[in-house]
């Protein structure tokens, strides 16, 4: 990358700084949204950077993805809960050990498929468990029986 060329210490703040604007430079003021060079001038903490703040609000490529449970096996009784209404960290922590995360488009093909019930705005079960493999995971193709008409 240019904006390392000849630098010895790529991780100065200085190398940083010309390396996220170099790079927002390449593909514009867009790129930028989650304010990744601002923070590394202004977010240092003790004189440190803030690189785990960068790291958790930067992506290349935004991935926005869904988490649905999966109530087979050592699941069902953690999943039952959540459907039922209880909500608490350590429940949905235990849970995720047997949730799956999929790509918001899947997410929908699911949904009105009928295939999956919401337990809050942003996860659900699968109600479905016919289209879950435990070797394959989810076969979300074989799930979408959605005719659409335009």
């Amino acid at each position: 990358n240019s904006a390392m060329r000849g630098e010895e210490d790529i991780g100065s703040p200085e190398v940083v700084r010309k390396y996220f604007s170099t790079y927002r430079a390449y593909l514009g003021d867009g790129t930028d949204k989650v304010r990744v060079v601002e923070a590394f001038e202004n977010d240092k903490v003790y004189g440190m950077m803030p690189f785990k703040t960068v790291a958790e609000k930067f992506r290349i490529i935004d991935q926005n993805t869904r988490t649905v449970y999966i109530p087979l096996g050592k699941g069902v009784e953690s999943i039952a809960r959540l459907r039922s209404g209880e909500k608490s960290r350590k429940l949905f922590r235990e849970a995720g050990r047997y949730g799956v995360t999929i790509y918001e488009n899947q997410f929908k093909t699911l949904y009105y498929s009928g295939c999956i019930e919401m337990i809050d705005d942003e996860n659900a079960v699968l109600i479905n468990t016919d289209i879950y493999d435990e070797k394959m995971g989810l076969k979300i193709e074989e799930s979408s029986n959605i005719n659409l008409i335009i």
